[in-house]
């Protein structure tokens, strides 16, 4: 309450602004001497009649009350001092002293609760990277923060960053609103840009070492963090030069050699051994289960699910992972005429766009199923589109044309329904009616199977074609210390969700050579319902944080946040072979894409809770980022939660 001086004398008087002049009854700020227009009545004194000039109407000194005392009686009055509700120190709403005499918290009957919770991008993310606070970081500029976070969880961001059919900007809250976060986009930012390293998690596995067969991205995941929990590892690779099939079968449009080398050079050093140029066979296998304490298969699906239909063994007609294979392996002779690509998935899309790229056209794809159920991803689909790719949903081929020893073209039909075998697609085509489409070259890209040949050979729990079989909790197989995962297991999925598996397999090897060391199990550390978990959690628990408890679009609050559109991607021209799919961000634009983040369930430092808190009654958390409540001031209002915007701030039951 704001208040102003109304005496003239000394001491001076005070009264709030705007009292009225008819209720003012201080008989304190009478002067001593007697009012001009006061009139004697009946020993009272009364205002006469007739408007009052504004000076009179608002200085005190000249506005009795009827009925109050005449002035003379109170000369002796007027000599104390005024009543201490006259100092304005006193009725000014400032205190001299600290809030904390009033324990305000007894009022409480509903206590908030500073409790993090899981953002749906991470609970979507195969790999579980911890994306809130990794784009946090990113939206500071610090991308060494930012990559060091991702590598957490994934040993090969800068892969992730291109290849990942990005599941996490699916689920993203952001989508409900104006576009969802390109997460994809920045976590290659920031495996471009970021120079952080590899941390170790524990020195329990020292003198426990692992054998890893097959570094593909599940083999690269089990062994990055096999190694950072202090295991010895050893890395096993057909091939002359690690990567997998990340190295043999994804095009250089969408992983540049420098891009995967890059992530290879930042963890291979935690590796004890590595021997390339070495396939496993059945003997060796047996001498690696009795040298190593476990033994993780990770080999992947490279081999092409052949289509056995007529003319399927003429000249032209090629399987999809061979084909990318030779391109990878040695750039082709130009490619020319028209090309038709039979298959759905990645590889098949992959295939149909490089041979845009290399000069067919035009170039078709066949696929069983219907659009909206294409197992290829929505960017790769995209892609395709833009290089002018032409697509015949739910149909399937009957045969091969044949002219002189070479493919002519194919035969297709309708596609009535499709049941699932073994894993393996059973379509139901309608034989009735068939179209032909003539073509110079074939691709089959229909799916990729396991084929373990000689690495089976005496062991009766490992076949030597199809999936391996293991316990889906340990991943352990029937052999004894010898574990799988990957595609090997799964048949052919995507990398994110190889590297998900692999560290999966890990933790799992950890635990089973280290049974007394933790009092945690993978479970307590599933993402939702899993299957993504956090591997850093459960080395370094974070307090109040809730990995069950995923924030939608209804629990945020939005209020604190403007609408801003996602960042332009620029496409590559086609039939331009060179450069990649997607350029990658420059710094400007990764640090406007990065604070679109809602930063869903994380808290990111704003204070808001802080600021707006009415009783002052919040504390930072000591050793850690947010804020808790003290019991003795916080009465349980809720404008904590109200104004948090990330939903970290919650309120609990009543008491």
């Amino acid at each position: 309450m704001r208040s102003i001086s109304v005496g003239s004398s000394t001491p001076q008087f005070w009264a709030p602004i705007g009292a009225c002049p008819r209720t003012f009854r201080s008989s304190a700020c009478f002067r001593r001497s007697r009012p001009r227009f006061l009139r004697k009545k009946r020993g009272t004194w009364r205002r006469p009649e007739g408007p009052m000039a504004p000076s009179e109407y608002t200085n005190p000194e000249t506005i009795p009350r009827r009925g109050d005392p005449h002035p003379r009686a109170l000369r002796s009055r007027m000599d104390r001092p005024p009543p201490k509700w006259f100092d304005p120190e006193a009725i000014l709403p400032i205190s001299r002293s600290s809030t904390e005499v009033f324990k305000t918290g007894a009022w409480e009957s509903r206590r908030p609760q500073f409790a993090e919770k899981l953002s749906p991008c991470r609970s979507g993310c195969p790999v579980g990277n911890d994306i809130p606070n990794a784009l946090y970081k990113a939206s500071l500029g610090d991308f060494d923060a930012a990559l060091g976070l991702f590598l957490q969880e994934n040993p090969l961001p800068g892969v992730c960053g291109r290849v990942c059919r990005n599941s996490c900007q699916t689920d993203c809250n952001r989508e409900k609103w104006d576009g969802a976060v390109q997460v994809r986009s920045l976590e290659r930012s920031a495996a471009d840009m970021g120079t952080a390293e590899p941390e170790l998690l524990s020195e329990v596995g020292k003198g426990q070492s692992v054998a890893v067969i097959g570094s593909g991205p599940a083999g690269m995941s089990a062994a990055y963090h096999l190694a950072r929990m202090g295991h010895p590892v050893t890395v096993f690779e057909a091939e002359k030069e690690l990567g997998g099939v990340l190295r043999t079968a994804i095009p250089r449009y969408r992983l540049p050699q420098e891009a995967l080398e890059k992530d290879l050079a930042r963890i291979v050093p935690l590796f004890r051994e590595i021997r390339t140029g070495l396939a496993v066979t059945g003997s060796l296998l047996k001498d690696l289960l009795s040298g190593f304490k476990a033994v993780f298969l990770a080999v992947g699906a490279a081999e092409s699910r052949a289509l056995e239909i007529p003319g399927s063994g003429c000249r032209g007609v090629q399987s999809g992972i061979d084909f990318l294979k030779q391109i990878r392996r040695s750039r082709p002779p130009e490619v020319k005429g028209k090309w038709i690509v039979v298959g759905g998935g990645d590889v098949a899309l992959d295939a149909a766009v490089t041979a845009r790229l290399l000069g067919a056209e035009p170039v078709e794809v066949v696929c069983l199923e219907q659009e909206i159920d294409m197992p290829a991803s929505a960017s790769m689909q995209k892609e395709a589109r833009n290089a002018g790719i032409r697509f015949h949903f739910g149909c399937g081929v009957l045969r091969f044309l044949e002219k002189g020893g070479r493919v002519a073209g194919v035969a297709v039909s309708r596609c009535k329904s499709c049941r699932i075998t073994k894993g393996e697609i059973r379509p139901d085509l309608d034989g009735s009616e068939s179209h032909e489409h003539p073509a110079d070259h074939v691709i089959v890209a229909i799916g990729e199977t396991v084929r373990l040949g000689a690495l089976a050979d005496g062991f009766a729990g490992i076949p030597g074609k199809g999936r391996v079989a293991v316990d889906s909790e340990t991943l352990a197989t029937a052999v004894p210390g010898l574990y799988a995962g990957g595609d090997a297991v799964t048949g052919s999925g995507s990398v994110a969700e190889a590297i998900g598996a692999g560290k999966r397999a890990a933790l799992q090897i950890h635990l089973s050579l280290n049974p007394s060391a933790y009092d945690r199990t993978l479970s307590d550390v599933l993402l939702a319902e899993g299957p993504g978990f956090s591997i850093d959690a459960f080395f370094h628990a974070r307090a109040g944080w809730n990995p069950r408890k995923v924030i939608r679009f209804d629990d945020l609050n939005p209020f604190f946040t403007e609408s801003r559109p996602p960042v332009p991607v620029p496409h590559r021209s086609f039939p331009a072979s060179d450069g990649e799919e997607v350029p990658s961000f420059s710094r400007e634009s990764s640090l406007i894409a990065a604070a679109r983040c809602l930063f869903c369930g994380t808290c990111i430092g704003c204070k808001r809770c802080e600021l707006f808190c009415p009783d002052m009654s919040l504390t930072p958390n000591s050793g850690r980022i947010g804020f808790i409540p003290r019991d003795d001031y916080c009465k349980g209002c809720g404008t904590c939660a109200a104004v948090c915007p990330g939903a970290v701030m919650e309120l609990g039951e009543s008491r």
